[in-house]
Parts: C-alpha cells; structure tokens; sequence
C-alpha cells in the first residue's frame, strides 16, 4: 500500500451545515472513504485495516489452458472496472492490470452490457447498464496528476449528482423519496415506512474507479451496474430517477464524457 498522505482536500457539501446553520466543506478522502477512513484531528487509515501503510501483499494465479479465454475475459473486465475493499464502490482500491484500453465497441465489454430497463427487471447487479447513447460509463475529461485531486473530483460528483434529486420535508420520511433509491440510509432521512428503518441497506448501484493513463497519472471512470430495488419504493419511478442522474453525467458542466463507439 502507497504511504498514505494525509492532506484531505475539501469540497463544498450544500447540505452539511456548521452549527451557525451555515453550509462547510467536507474532506473529500473521508466523505468517500468513511469506515476504513477515521478521523482523529486528521483523516487515517483505521488500525485494523487489512493492509495498513507502507504495506504490501502479493496474489498469484494459475488455471488450466482450457479456461484461458474465460480468465482473459474476467482479469479485461477487473483492469476497467475492478476495484477491491472498504469503499471500493466510491473508487478506493481500484485494480489496474495494464490491458487492453477500454471501448465502447469492445468485445470483452459488450458481453456483458444488458438494456437498461432489463436491468431494472432483478434485484442484483448482474450488468454494466446500456441506453439508446451506449454504455452506461462515463469518464473524466481532466486528467490528475495524483490521486488525491482525481478523489476530489469523484467526491465533488458524487454530492453533486446525489442532492440533485431533492428531499421533501425532512426526516424521518413515511414513504422513501427518490434520492433513496440511489443509495440508503442517508444521513437524517431515515425512511418509517415497513421494510426501511435504521437496518435497511441500499447500496450505490453507480460506482467510481481511478484509472491509470499512459503519462502516469490518473483519470476517473464512473459506471452504472443498474437493479431493481430489493427494498419496496411504493410509487417511485426506478427508470426516471436513473435516467435523471445519467443526464446529470451527459451534462458538459460536470466534465465528463459518455463512452461511445467510434463513427
């Protein structure tokens, strides 16, 4: 593991208040990275992490010639999209192997691309999601000279695109509200409602991963591994709240670009 560097850089959270009732920054490390990160007068790895500073571990594989194209396959798909750990969904132990360089058109990615409202039909991540523009992966149009700048980024765009979808009233909520669909529980919006509660978990169906340039630094990959909510959402329109985050991605504001085919 890379020596950690404690500088945590901060990014605006609209929602996050000091106790003036004013809106403050929050470190962007810890934001995305809270369990395995603790804070203790600054942000650290905690004691019992698994791998803990200036440590290392080494994994080798072996398999049979006849399940050589499978494991091709399955080691193409962890270099774009692996990661591995404590919050690995919010970019933290992203994989890089050094393969191929990934594509809209690519065989090893379209295997595994199922219709967005397919998707939607089970309640597990089975799929990387596709709509009527393609894959449903988007990549930072910046490219980072380290990673705690690219971290920022992926924290900056995760708050952004989750209080876009605004709460009404505040908690606890009798019925979930569209923003809990994204991802549950959230902080002082608890959901009453049976099958909710403080026990109830929904995780990130969108996920982030650092990937490696061929300059030695870093951009950023966000993809959709798009299910049906295991949790009962009444009323709520899983393919509208979906829909509404990618055009929040397709958005050229946020300096992202959408994986497409070549012309």
């Amino acid at each position: 593991m890379r020596a950690w560097e404690p500088q945590d850089l901060q990014v605006p959270h609209s929602e996050v208040r000091n106790r003036e009732g004013r809106s403050r920054p929050v470190g962007s490390q810890l934001y995305l990275g809270y369990g395995p990160l603790t804070f203790q007068q600054s942000t650290k790895i905690k004691a019992n992490a698994a791998l803990q500073e200036g440590e290392t571990n080494t994994l080798d594989l072996a398999w049979p010639k006849k399940d050589s194209d499978a494991i091709a396959h399955t080691l193409q798909l962890i270099d774009w999209f692996g990661t591995l750990g404590g919050r690995s969904r919010n970019g933290w132990g992203s994989l890089s192997l050094g393969l191929e360089p990934l594509t809209a058109d690519h065989a090893h990615l379209t295997t595994v691309l199922r219709d967005l409202k397919g998707c939607l039909k089970l309640d597990w991540p089975h799929a990387i999601g596709n709509d009527n523009q393609g894959p449903l992966v988007w990549e930072s149009k910046s490219i980072f000279d380290n990673w705690q700048s690219a971290m920022k980024f992926l924290a900056a765009t995760k708050i952004g695109f989750r209080t876009s979808l605004k709460f009404q009233g505040g908690g606890p909520h009798r019925q979930p509200q569209q923003r809990h669909v994204v991802a549950y529980p959230v902080t002082k919006h608890t959901v009453s409602a049976t099958g909710w509660g403080g026990n109830a978990r929904l995780a990130n169906q969108i996920r982030f991963k650092l990937v490696a340039t061929e300059v030695s630094k870093l951009k950023v990959r966000i993809y959709h591994t798009p299910h049906k909510s295991p949790l009962p959402i009444g009323s709520i329109d899983e393919l509208d709240v979906w829909q509404r985050i990618h055009r929040w991605f397709d958005d050229p504001q946020w300096k992202l670009t959408r994986l497409r085919a070549k012309p």
